[in-house]
């Protein structure tokens, strides 16, 4: 009993020192832990990006004036290059995110629109010189005539398997596979440019898709849907939609990101990764 009046101290000591522990210890877990940005983008490298972006500016040439299209036809040229320069001037003042995503959509929508009236503009040129009904008489060169192939260059002849195409679209075709618009024709570069132009606009939506804050990224979204709505062939479109697709780190955004690639048609859209499906 001696003995036991002397240890009941010393337990009343000890269980004092390990409530106290243990309350420092639930004190310590009660911490909020610290967001991790790379799963919840905050906006925070969107500043700079578009320092980023507007360094480029420098490394990419001027648009064309489209010379070789009608003159009715020359308007979506010169639209997309005064939609461009807007864009420009606005990241070189720093306007606000929503100005400046309304800017890019507008930049992104006449580049491609005028690309794809320079393409289809081509094509057409391309069937009338196939056309066996011309007698192989080649149109009037554009107002911008292309450069003279240079000596040697001369165009491979097709193989015999595809002789005598059913109509001018085949022999286009045809002729495009096998080099004989080997010396690039000016409509063709000028719509190279546009498309390049398109996909430099895109850029700066699909940035604030991936690392806008989450006002911007859901404008960013939208804007994207409604070119892919108004171009549904653009393949610039296409690619960043599957690029965003595999780096985006939430899984709500990839399925919504997934289902408007998914309705552009046929091709390949990225899988859900073995990661995804555990969130």
């Amino acid at each position: 009993m001696f003995q036991m009046k002397r240890l009941l101290p010393l337990a009343l000591v000890s269980a004092c020192i390990c409530s106290g522990a243990l309350a420092s210890g639930c004190d310590k877990s009660s911490e909020t832990p610290r967001p991790a940005s790379s799963t919840a983008p905050d906006g925070s490298r969107i500043k700079a990006m578009r320092a980023d972006w507007l360094k480029r500016w420098a490394q990419f040439p001027a648009l064309p004036e489209c010379v070789g299209l009608a003159q009715e036809d020359r308007s979506v040229c010169t639209s997309a290059i005064s939609k461009r320069e807007a864009l420009k001037a606005g990241e070189e003042k720093d306007v606000p995110a929503t100005e400046h995503l309304k800017l890019a959509a507008a930049a992104a929508d006449e580049a491609a629109s005028a690309g794809e009236k320079l393409e289809m503009t081509y094509m057409q040129k391309l069937v009338l010189r196939a056309d066996p009904k011309s007698g192989g008489a080649h149109p009037a060169p554009s107002a911008a005539p292309s450069a003279a192939a240079p000596q040697g260059s001369a165009a491979a002849p097709a193989p015999s398997g595809s002789a005598g195409p059913k109509n001018g679209v085949m022999a286009a075709i045809e002729a495009a596979k096998h080099g004989e618009t080997r010396d690039r024709d000016p409509l063709q570069l000028a719509g190279f440019q546009f498309y390049n132009a398109e996909r430099d606009a895109l850029l700066r939506i699909a940035g604030y898709i991936r690392e806008g804050a989450p006002e911007d990224r859901e404008q960013a979204i939208e804007l994207f849907k409604k070119h892919t709505e108004r171009h549904p062939k653009s393949a610039r479109a296409r690619q960043l939609l599957n690029e965003a697709i595999i780096l985006v780190s939430d899984k709500g955004l990839r399925d919504r990101l997934r289902k408007i690639r998914e309705s552009l048609g046929p091709g390949a859209v990225p899988a859900p990764s073995s990661s995804s499906t555990k969130e």
